[in-house]
């Protein structure tokens, strides 16, 4: 199976950048595998990307309290954000991202579940990170890369 990637990368693009029409155009125009695989990479690639920068500092992992801190404070950013961020999946996904769980420990997150709060949580960091046009459009650049190598 090859997915070509660019749409999804272009969507979440949109999406970061504040083009929510543009967005839900690109959506709507993938299949239904492009979006349950290539598009789901593309978040993964970027919530990897993310929860690294932001948790990894001189070569260590945050601590719990810091990752359960943040967590708390983007359930309570909107009514949303406190409905779909599970904050156990969401510590947990942080957490497998910076390698302090076993491999097997993100097994039993329902995938729709864990796609949610990923999804959140992204556009939380990128928010929090406050990227320039330039700086935004380098993330993707390495999203793109990340996604087409988990795709491999």
């Amino acid at each position: 199976m090859t997915i070509a990637i660019d749409k999804q990368v272009s969507a979440l693009h949109a999406q970061l950048a504040g083009r929510a029409d543009e967005n839900r155009r690109l959506l709507g125009e993938l299949s239904h595998e492009e979006l349950n695989v290539g598009y789901a990479a593309v978040i993964s690639a970027a919530f990897f990307e993310l929860a690294r920068r932001r948790f990894i500092r001189g070569g260590k992992p945050a601590s719990d309290a810091e990752i359960i801190e943040f967590v708390a404070e983007a359930r309570g950013r909107t009514t949303d954000a406190a409905e779909i961020i599970d904050p156990e999946v969401a510590e947990l996904a942080i957490n497998y991202v910076l390698g302090k769980l076993p491999l097997d420990a993100y097994d039993d997150v329902d995938g729709n579940v864990g796609f949610r709060v990923k999804s959140l949580l992204v556009a939380v960091m990128v928010a929090d990170e406050d990227f320039s046009e330039v700086e935004l459009d380098a993330f993707m650049t390495k999203v793109r890369e990340l996604a087409l190598e988990s795709l491999q």
